[in-house]
């Protein structure tokens, strides 16, 4: 409701729309609501790209919680194609090695071990794990 009464006060394509949707969202989503959590992820992923520039850290992380969606769903390929948009988004906003594109390519590493790919999976691990040790240490 909270929502419907933005839009009626801000229009329906107001960034504060698309981030209250973003919050539905992840509220879905962490209820195991997927498919209500992936409706409000594309609502919000529709506004930021009226909103925004293409390549903006919003897009970003709106792309990476719809292929978590989709992986969790089973949809592979679906996922697969959406974490490596949100890679390609985090490597232009993020630079090549912060933890964002680590954290998306142990998400594609994930999909592709989920489709059977393993030795395309663990390269994709060992990329993350790495960039994650010369980042933070250890």
């Amino acid at each position: 409701k909270k929502i419907e009464r933005k839009r009626a006060r801000l229009g329906r394509d107001d960034d504060a729309v698309g981030h209250a949707a973003f919050e539905l969202g992840g509220l879905f989503t962490e209820q195991d609501r997927l498919d209500e959590g992936a409706e409000w992820f594309l609502e919000a992923l529709r506004i930021a790209r009226l909103v925004y520039i293409e390549f903006h850290d919003y897009a970003y992380c709106i792309l990476k919680n719809l292929g978590e969606i989709y992986r969790r769903h089973g949809k592979l390929e679906e996922a697969l194609n959406t974490m490596k948009q949100a890679l390609r988004i985090a490597r232009r906003v993020h630079g090549n090695e912060s933890p964002e594109v680590a954290e998306l390519l142990d998400g594609v590493g994930s999909c592709l071990g989920a489709q059977g790919l393993y030795d395309q999976a663990m390269q994709k691990f060992e990329v993350a794990h790495e960039m994650l040790r010369s980042h933070f240490g250890g």
